[in-house]
């Protein structure tokens, strides 16, 4: 297996694993239900870091792939934005004991942010 579609493998992986930790019941977190993990908002650092890997992956699929940086930037990191969405909205609707929350929204647009961030320190986009 090559690494392009390695990378492919992670994603729907990395995919599948969000959104079962994301749909099922919120009721199987009670330990992280309690006082101390509530106050310093635990679960909003661990929206940004899944969302920041989710953004990772993609992003990484523009240097394996040789694509064009800023429009498939644009189009992933859009995409992340936009199943992280639907996720929250699911949440809000479909989903026993669990909430949609735009917090929890902006958590996961600052991971992507972070990606972005990451992504463009290490290999700068030259304009020409």
């Amino acid at each position: 297996m090559n690494s392009k579609t390695l990378n492919l493998s992670f994603i729907i992986g990395w995919i599948v694993f969000i959104s079962v930790l994301s749909l099922i019941p919120g009721n199987s977190f009670d330990p992280l239900q309690t006082p101390f993990w509530k106050k310093i908002y635990f679960d909003k650092f661990i929206h940004a870091g899944f969302y920041f890997v989710l953004n990772f992956l993609l992003l990484r699929r523009i240097e394996l792939k040789k694509l064009n940086k800023i429009l498939f930037t644009i189009l992933f990191s859009s995409f992340a934005f936009a199943y992280s969405g639907i996720i929250e909205l699911l949440q809000g609707t479909v989903i026993i004991s669990r909430n949609s929350d735009m917090i929890d929204l902006a958590a996961n647009f600052a991971g992507i942010t972070l990606a972005i961030i990451y992504f463009q320190l290490r290999n700068p986009v030259k304009i020409k």
